[in-house]
């Protein structure tokens, strides 16, 4: 009988539970095999570089019995298995701690076979625990969190795994000799014990009966090497997990023969890659679950690549190695939490099929374990291969582990190569999720997001979804869009006018906004879309022009003028010449100048006649302005006469005087000279006129007709009194310097 899947409640239940076994877990790895210190101690028992590679390649060679286990321990079940092997490694290992009794009393060759004997059992109670893992890990954690719970996982993994390293280093730092190893790693046996109790928590796993358990097994294996989208991922990820094994498996050893770093040292540097990983592993995970697997994966992946290069170039023997060593260690715990959250969930979510995943799961233990064997191995057998290196090639000192960063460098920029072409499950370019960190202010928008999901008052969502906008952060989107939705009008009001990304998602958000029967919203959207300069803004928008309230049309009006939609001036003019409402005709006057509509000029100057409030006049002035063109020069003199019109103007017509064709000495000259002293006086009203006379001597023939239809009505309205309007005397001068000026 086939057991009731597991529900998303019951998963999230246990996710605690998994969050401590990990953290239990650390504690036992750091402290017994998996560590700096389990290097350590098999260097300080004497054995040779090529059986310490050997020792530490039993653990994932013994994935291949993954191959063999898998049906029955799906028949098992996944959990029941898991806990019976994963508690068995860690009694098994207590054994190691008789290591440096047997080296004492029978020497180092005993000493070795006494290790490997017991590494032996303890890699083959691994290898059928994580055969049960994988398939379970699938399935206790739900796939929209999975991210975000390994970045948090990750985080309390980290945190606990530093405090065990500064402990150990100070202990080891004290003492020498292999046996100063024994009760750090009895410590790591009992809390991996701790962390095989905690297991029991964890939802899921239960047999899956099968009477052709066998069968199925080996067909679906088979059917799993015929998948080329899963080979494509095993041989990406096998070229970096090989790369970087070379490159870092005698890592500790190097620091401490090579850069001389003492044993306390070495064991400290972890806590900067915990460091790193704390620092990056919940912004890993948010983002892999928002922006998909492949572009986190790729970025981890490029990080890492820069490790190799990095710990070649380290200072030898000297004060600053401790602290450049630091430095590549935090980068590897960024680069490393990058790379392991984004790979892990691309193959749970993307990769494996959930109905498959025993054949699928199985392979991939065993392949991943042999690759992840031979790096060591490997490694050591190049170590005593180059065991005499020495020497200088530029800049890159030789020595026996130049050959392991080399080659691991190479490896790993392979492996990138294969990844990077691989297909996956919104497959974001890597190139632009890089540059999302690069736009606007990165740092205000991570800290904008996570104040904005914490926010619980109506005033904190408010403010938080302001700083969202000001951010002008690609990161930001979604959060701005969860906003536009919120059940409070003030906060969604305020994310409206915080809108400011060319986003696609936030153009198609704003436009519901825009259709919607709140008025003020939908006034505040359409404003909101003129600003995003998004090309999916138009059709909502000319959509809105037409059939919204006079309101909502000015808005939209606007918009369009904002957004430079050309084709939206048949329907401008239209509205135009139709509407009443004067605030729709501004806007439309407004959205024709920024479009620079020519046509529409007449109209625009009959109506400014009309026209007496200020503010509408200065509008509806710089929309002609803006047809005229140059309309820089229309602002600079508008602002600049603000406070002394009188002066500003005399200068800007001095200025223009000797360009004017027409005005040789005489009479003409004179008139327009007396202009300039009466601006100059502040007299505008005697001014008008004189300028008037000059306007009209002018050789229109030769003047294009916007400048010229500009110029007439400017020389109408100044002669018939409307001085007083300096809207016409700044316009007459615009056109003038658009005409013959040099500005």
């Amino acid at each position: 009988m086939t057991a009731a899947p597991v529900t998303n409640a019951e998963k999230l239940r246990g996710l605690p539970w998994q969050a401590a076994m990990g953290a239990t877990n650390i504690i036992f790895c750091y402290l017994t095999v998996f560590g700096s210190l389990f290097l350590l101690f098999l260097g300080e028992m004497g054995l040779p570089k090529s059986r310490i590679g050997f020792l530490t390649a039993l653990f994932p060679f013994c994935g291949v019995l993954a191959l063999f286990v898998a049906p029955a321990v799906e028949r098992w079940g996944f959990k029941r298995s898991f806990i019976t092997f994963y508690g068995a490694r860690k009694i098994v290992l207590a054994a190691i701690l008789a290591a440096p009794w047997v080296l004492q009393e029978y020497g180092v060759q005993v000493a070795f076979y006494y290790v490997a004997a017991v590494l032996t059992c303890f890699a083959v109670c691994r290898a059928v625990a994580e055969t049960a893992w994988y398939p379970w890990a699938q399935e206790m954690v739900p796939d929209f969190v999975r991210g975000k719970f390994s970045a948090i996982s990750t985080i309390a993994t980290t945190i606990t795994g530093a405090i065990t390293i500064a402990a150990v280093s100070a202990v080891i730092a004290r003492a020498s000799g292999a046996d100063s190893y024994v009760a750090p790693m009895a410590v790591g046996v009992f809390f991996g014990l701790v962390s095989a109790a905690c297991c029991f928590g964890i939802p899921g796993g239960a047999p899956v009966a099968r009477p052709d358990a066998w069968y199925a097994h080996w067909a679906g294996m088979r059917e799993t090497l015929r998948d080329r989208k899963f080979l494509q991922f095993m041989a990406g990820l096998s070229a970096v997990s090989l790369g970087f094994a070379l490159a870092a498996s005698f890592l500790p050893l190097y620091m401490k023969e090579r850069v001389g770093l003492t044993p306390g040292w070495i064991i400290f540097l972890e806590n900067g890659a915990l460091l790193g990983t704390l620092l990056s592993s919940y912004l890993w995970g948010w983002a892999a679950d928002r922006y998909g697997s492949k572009p986190v994966m790729l970025t981890g992946l490029a990080l890492l690549l820069l490790l190799p290069m990095g710990w070649w170039l380290l200072p030898r023997g000297q004060p600053m190695s401790v602290g450049f060593a630091m430095g590549l260690a935090v980068l590897a715990g960024t680069a490393l939490s990058g790379w392991g959250i984004g790979w892990t969930r691309l193959l749970f979510v993307s990769i494996v099929p959930a109905k498959k995943k025993t054949a699928y799961l199985a392979i991939f233990y065993a392949w991943t374990g042999l690759i992840s064997g031979l790096g060591p191995l490997l490694a050591g057998q190049i170590l005593e291969r180059f065991k005499g290196l020495e020497g200088r090639f530029g800049i890159l000192p030789l020595d026996p582990y130049a050959p392991l960063f080399a080659l691991g460098l190479l490896i790993l920029i392979a492996g990138a190569f294969i990844l990077g072409r691989l297909k996956a499950e919104r497959a974001m370019p890597a190139t632009h999720f890089v540059r999302m960190f690069l736009q606007g202010d990165p740092v205000l928008a991570l800290e904008s997001l996570v104040r904005f999901n914490a926010a619980r008052s109506e005033a904190d969502r408010m403010s938080h979804a302001k700083r969202l906008g000001e951010a002008r952060s690609p990161l930001t989107v979604q959060e701005l869009i969860e906003a536009l939705d919120d059940p409070s009008f003030n906060v969604r009001y305020e994310a409206v006018t915080s809108v400011a990304r060319p986003d696609r998602r936030l153009a198609a958000a704003l436009a519901r906004l825009l259709r919607g029967p709140n008025p003020e919203l939908a006034q505040a959207a359409a404003w909101a879309l003129g600003r995003l300069g998004h090309p999916r803004a138009i059709t909502p928008l000319r959509e809105m022009l037409l059939k919204g309230s006079p309101g909502l049309q000015a808005c939209c009006a606007r918009a369009l003028g904002m957004l430079g939609d050309r084709d939206a001036a048949p329907d401008l003019i239209l509205l135009f010449h139709r509407e009443t409402t004067p605030s729709v005709r501004l806007a439309c006057a407004a959205a024709l100048g920024g479009l620079r509509v020519r046509a529409v000029v007449p109209a625009l100057l009959a109506w400014l006649r009309e026209v007496q409030e200020e503010s509408a006049r200065r509008e509806l002035a710089f929309a002609i302005a803006q047809i005229v063109g140059r309309d820089h020069y229309f602002i600079r003199l508008w602002r600049e006469s603000q406070s002394e019109p009188g002066t500003i103007l005399s200068q800007a017509l001095n200025d223009l005087k000797d360009k004017l064709p027409g005005l040789p000495e005489g009479p003409l000259r004179a008139t327009v000279e007396r202009a300039v002293e009466a601006l100059a006086q502040g007299n505008l009203a005697a001014a008008a006129p004189l300028l008037a006379d000059g306007l009209r001597a002018l050789p229109y023939e030769r003047i294009e007709g916007t400048p010229a239809a500009v110029l007439n009505e400017c020389a109408d309205r100044l002669t018939s009194g409307d001085a007083r309007r300096i809207e016409y005397l700044l316009l007459a001068l615009h056109a003038l310097n658009a005409v013959y000026g040099e500005d």
